[in-house]
């Protein structure tokens, strides 16, 4: 049906009226011509039709015939509209142009989404996709989506399938990652577990082999805590021993933060440059702007265009802050170093001590003669399970 009144549309149509006369005369002598019409219904003095604009000259001759008045309704499709405009042909040239570009659009790609991962960086997979010419930009018929899923799989090893969809001017990256199995560890031979530090053990967890401490025992570095080699019923087991053990161990922590340091220094000579961002390609539009030697750089979009249809081709308007700055001598005082050796401190703490935090903290600051020192000293959990081999002359 769509297709139907669009191609009418394209074709004109011209409604009209005819009255008086006989109706199913002139209809008859339709008929004989040959002259096909739509929407054909009687009216109150006639009858109502449309018909194609070169047929309509035709009728004047059966209208006369039947003794019936013709008159036109309305003018409706493309001819008419291309003759209403004619003489406006900056405006035709700029639609027929627009039509073409649209259509040409098509035939890139504006959008990629890569849906489906979750521990894979998006960017990585992005730059494997632009090595393979997957980019804003690219000709969709020169993309192989089957060589570009084998492709991804041969480059990532961490992807077990890849599904490269093509929706219009959008390319969909379908991904699955690979669920890695566990670390197997060859027990064909014989070891033994021992402590890696020194402390009160807290809890035991022992998968395999005898354990020789117990809870609240206290260890010292190197002792032997779960033995591979033992015996049992009167015989001699040789195993791997494996083991999770928990034990309390002192640490500690030491920052140093020196009151004169090497910084950078904010100058004030800032200046702005405004590029339009086309995909990976950008125009600079103030290129008299006078740049610092020395800034740190940082960027932000002004605007981005919406991503509706082709719209999305538009560029970005991307603003670039150049902030002058130049290397300076500062000296801080005890108390700003202080704060400085916490931060820090603080930072580190998250990092070392991420699986188990710390049970007791005690802290010694000190302002030296050009250094603040900050010791931490620490009661902790820590697993200190090692497992050493056993050699076994066979």
């Amino acid at each position: 049906m769509l297709f139907m009144k669009s191609l009418r549309w394209l074709i004109g149509s011209v409604e009209f009226t005819a009255e008086g006369g006989f109706p199913e005369r002139f209809i008859s002598l339709m008929g004989s011509c040959r002259i096909p019409a739509q929407s054909l219904h009687p009216t109150s003095l006639g009858l109502r039709a449309t018909v194609r604009p070169g047929l309509y000259h035709k009728l004047r001759p059966i209208a006369k015939k039947s003794g019936m008045r013709m008159r036109i309704c309305g003018r409706r499709g493309l001819p008419f509209l291309v003759y209403r405009y004619h003489r406006r042909t900056g405006l035709l040239v700029g639609v027929i142009l627009l039509s073409i570009m649209l259509m040409v659009m098509q035939l890139f790609v504006w959008k990629i989404d890569i849906v489906g991962y979750e521990t894979l960086e998006e960017q990585r997979v992005m730059d494997h996709l632009t090595a393979l010419g997957v980019k804003k930009g690219a000709f969709l018929p020169s993309i192989d989506s089957t060589h570009v899923e084998r492709s991804l799989l041969l480059q990532i090893p961490e992807l077990s399938w890849a599904a490269v969809n093509i929706m219009g001017s959008t390319i969909e990256v379908n991904l699955r990652e690979r669920i890695i199995p566990p670390v197997q560890v060859d027990k064909k031979g014989a070891a033994n577990v021992i402590s890696g530090g020194t402390g009160i053990v807290r809890e035991m967890e022992v998968y395999d082999g005898q354990p020789l401490v117990e809870l609240g025992e206290a260890v010292w570095d190197g002792r032997l805590l779960v033995a591979g080699i033992f015996d049992a019923n009167q015989r001699t087991v040789v195993s791997y021993a494996q083991a999770k053990i928990i034990a309390e161990i002192e640490d500690s922590l030491t920052v140093e933060i020196p009151f004169e340091q090497e910084v950078e220094r904010a100058t004030g000579q800032d200046a702005n440059q405004i590029f339009l961002q086309f995909h990976e390609n950008e125009i600079l539009l103030n290129p008299w702007t006078k740049l610092p030697e020395k800034s740190w750089v940082s960027r932000s979009v002004l605007w981005e265009p919406p991503n509706v249809f082709w719209l999305s081709w538009l560029p970005k308007v991307v603003k670039q802050t150049c902030e002058g700055c130049e290397p300076a001598v500062v000296r801080y005082s005890p108390d700003e170093a202080k704060e400085q050796a916490f931060a820090i401190l603080e930072k580190r703490e998250k990092v070392e001590f991420e699986e188990f935090g710390y049970l007791e903290r005690s802290l010694t600051g000190e302002a030296k003669e050009d250094r603040y020192l900050l010791v931490a000293s620490y009661r902790r959990l820590q697993d200190i399970a090692v497992t050493q081999e056993i050699l076994i002359n066979q």
